[in-house]
């Protein structure tokens, strides 16, 4: 009986995709606001790792090494990126030196996370 009196309702919940039913649009990834940012993303982006903005960075950092990067590059780079990103710490002269060496450890050529931070 309930089925019959709800058959429509139970219809459109099985005939509408999820994204409709909960209203939600696919969520958008973030633009790096700092160099710090710029230098993961671009990383994460020569890894070819999917869906960065759904994973952990310790989940991204994995995929990354097992695309081949070095894993203490990939690991200093995270660390940083943790500071700025979560940590709200700001892009310091010393994180931007520790950033660089993650990078030249990963001798990734074309990453240049850029001078412009806040």
């Amino acid at each position: 009986m309930l089925l019959f009196r709800h058959r429509d309702r139970i219809v459109r919940l099985l005939t509408t995709p999820a994204t409709e039913r909960e209203g939600a649009a696919a969520p958008r990834e973030p633009e790096p606001r700092n160099a710090v940012e710029r230098a993961w993303v671009s990383v994460l982006a020569a890894a070819d790792v999917d869906d960065p903005w759904r994973r952990t960075t310790a989940e991204c950092a994995a995929a990354a090494v097992e695309s081949g990067l070095d894993p203490d590059g990939v690991e200093r780079l995270r660390r940083v990126f943790e500071e700025v990103r979560y940590g709200g710490g700001e892009v310091t002269a010393a994180r931007r030196r520790r950033m660089e060496r993650g990078l030249s450890q990963l001798d990734l050529a074309g990453v240049d996370p850029g001078r412009g931070d806040r």
